[in-house]
């Protein structure tokens, strides 16, 4: 995928966090056509293989939170999960939503949406295949190394993953406990990435001028605010990830509208 198709400082990509999670429920059919009705550039979601190694959105480990299911995701089968309901917990209006395979969301996908999938952390195959093989060979069945990055917070499997397609475009989130030091640069560059992501808290112009300097882009996550969106704008980021992305496009407008009069 072309960088230049990833945002830039003049125009930062909306991207929306879980789907348009603030309107519909976290990592659901209903959060993702809402994020693409609101023509969204990007779309992320959160990854985890089930016990017969199966790619299901869901942020969470264990199933209570988000869904009627109980336990964790790793010990459930797709044709249980299948039975699962995924959206009366945020209203019962999304009683009929279910857990969504990364299949399902590939085959969905509108050409002008690219995803961001958040492979998530402690994610691991039940095969001899590992997860980030299995994730690999799934996007290139599907062809769509060129309309989807890979971001975690763990980096050595970002790694992994660019070794097994270079074409791939990879993120290395930023956790400030274990990164601590660590330049946005150093981190990229030790894993192999294209895309540094961190938290609003952890956005600072020195953090941004390091990544812009050595060519990897910046991403900036937990906007909710007005204040959050000019934040993001002044420092120059590359993308804007909210659950709320209509807001921030509202936002961006606005910013535009004033510094041109």
């Amino acid at each position: 995928m072309k960088i230049n198709k990833l945002g830039s400082p003049e125009k930062p990509l909306i991207i929306a966090h879980r789907g348009f999670s603030e309107i519909a429920p976290e990592n659901s059919m209903a959060a993702f056509e809402s994020a693409a009705n609101a023509k969204v550039d990007m779309i992320e979601c959160d990854v985890r293989l089930s016990k017969d190694n199966k790619f299901v959105i869901l942020h969470d480990s264990k199933l209570d939170r988000t869904t009627n299911g109980k336990g964790n995701l790793r010990t459930k089968t797709l044709n249980e999960i299948k039975t699962l309901n995924n959206g009366e917990w945020f209203s019962n209006k999304f009683r009929n939503e279910k857990l969504v395979t990364l299949e399902k969301l590939l085959k969905w996908l509108p050409k002008s949406i690219i995803l961001n999938i958040e492979l998530k952390p402690d994610v691991l195959s039940s095969s001899e295949e590992s997860a980030e093989i299995k994730l690999v060979e799934l996007l290139n069945k599907f062809e769509m190394s060129e309309r989807c990055i890979v971001t975690s917070f763990n980096h050595k499997k970002i790694k992994t993953i660019k070794e097994l397609n270079s074409k791939l475009t990879t993120g290395i989130i930023f956790n400030p406990i274990k990164n601590f030091r660590n330049s946005p640069s150093q981190l990229c560059n030790r894993f192999n990435a294209d895309i540094f992501i961190c938290n609003k808290h952890q956005l600072q112009s020195e953090v941004v001028e390091d990544a812009h300097k050595n060519k990897y882009l910046i991403y900036v996550y937990g906007v909710k605010s007005e204040r959050d969106v000019n934040h993001a704008w002044q420092f120059k980021v590359d993308g804007i990830i909210a659950n709320d992305p209509l807001f921030v496009k509202q936002a961006l407008q606005k910013i535009n509208i004033l510094s041109s009069i």
